[in-house]
């Protein structure tokens, strides 16, 4: 029986050469290795930038950027005071979505009836309107009113500069999370905007564009190189240059608002269209044109349509009192709570809650 070669040399005590040999890693594996922690250095390096970013220089902008919609409200602002020019500061306050409804979430309490408005800056509130000065607002403490027994939250989806097209993606992506009973669509102002391209074009990007801004877009880093020493607007679409298309043409407005309606049929939630107030000094050839869009496609689908325009004009030859600002486009508070109580009147008139409570 032959004997095993011995573990070591006799005369040096080393290892024969190949056993117990200590390997080197390969030159894959090394290159691996540094990349990770390349990778890990740099990941640490930029969530260092991205916490001092946003301990060191605040945002204070209403608005962010956004990869679908150009851009939205700030989520979660809690007491935030918009620059005005006509008379004192307005706060705002927003939910984790940006709705100007802070403390509603997304999960609804059973036995809620949910309102979700969506629009401009007629359903923001213009510059000078608070929280507890919007329509939304004061048509939830009307329903209240009217209803005492039941529970109601109306959400404030609107968001200044919004056309129909933008109103779209944020129900998609934001409004119906929150389960409404019934939705108010507001959008008239903005789409006739001329601008060199139309929204729907630059809307129109691939897919990855999109998921790779909606990344940097969450950076503050991002957004404050982006933006240098500048802050972005309120509406950012303000400052876009004239041109010679409407921001979404007649055609697509009126796609745009039967889709709202497919919307709520397939999610079987009701539907008010609003044909938006405005004073009648302000009011062009193409506004018409759109407001009669509006009316007759509410009126073959069979759809309930608020004509603020005109309640607006019936309630100022009663009162008169004034009703807008002094753009004669955005209503004041008062405007805005004689437009909630007409608002609240219809949702009663067309029995939306008692349909409700038969349920």
């Amino acid at each position: 029986m032959s004997e095993s070669p011995p573990s070591q040399s006799p005369e040096t005590g080393v290892p024969p050469a190949g056993e117990n040999a200590e390997r080197k890693p390969s030159g894959k594996k090394r290159f691996y290795t540094s990349a990770i922690g390349i990778f890990i250095i740099v990941l640490l390096s930029l969530i260092a930038i991205e916490v001092a970013t946003r301990s060191l220089y605040p945002e204070q902008a209403l608005t962010v950027p956004d990869a679908y919609t150009f851009y939205r409200i700030r989520p979660d602002l809690k007491d935030y005071r918009r620059s005005n020019p006509f008379r004192v500061q307005s706060s705002v306050s927003t939910n984790e979505d940006g709705f100007r409804a802070a403390g509603v979430h997304r999960k609804k309490n059973p036995g809620t009836y949910r309102v979700l408005c969506i629009g401009d800056s007629i359903t923001f509130g213009n510059y000078d309107i608070g929280n507890e000065e919007t329509y939304p607002y004061y048509l939830q403490e009307f329903l209240k009113r009217k209803h005492p027994s039941r529970d109601f939250e109306v959400i404030n989806g609107g968001c200044p500069g919004y056309t129909c097209l933008q109103g779209m993606e944020l129900l998609r992506r934001r409004g119906l999370a929150y389960s409404p009973d019934l939705l108010i669509i507001g959008y008239l102002h903005h789409e006739m905007v001329k601008v060199p391209v139309r929204d729907s074009d630059r809307m129109n990007i691939p897919g990855p564009v999109k998921l790779t801004r909606s990344v940097l877009y969450g950076s503050a880093f991002y957004r404050k190189l982006k933006q240098g020493v500048q802050e972005v607007e309120e509406d950012p679409e303000a400052g876009r240059k004239e041109g010679s298309v409407s921001r979404v043409s007649l055609e697509e407005y009126k796609a745009t608002m039967e889709k709202f309606i497919k919307i709520a049929e397939d999610r079987g939630v009701k539907l008010i269209f609003l044909n938006l107030p405005t004073a009648r000094s302000v009011v062009s050839k193409e506004d018409k044109d759109y407001r009669e869009a509006l009316n007759d496609l509410a009126s073959g689908k069979k759809i309930p349509l608020f004509d603020a325009y005109t309640y607006f004009c019936s309630q100022y030859e009663k009162k008169r009192i004034p009703l807008f600002t002094v753009d004669s486009i955005h209503p004041n508070a008062y405007g805005n709570m004689v437009m909630a109580q007409g608002i609240a009147d219809f949702i009663d008139k067309k029995g939306f809650l008692n349909e409700g409570e038969k349920k």
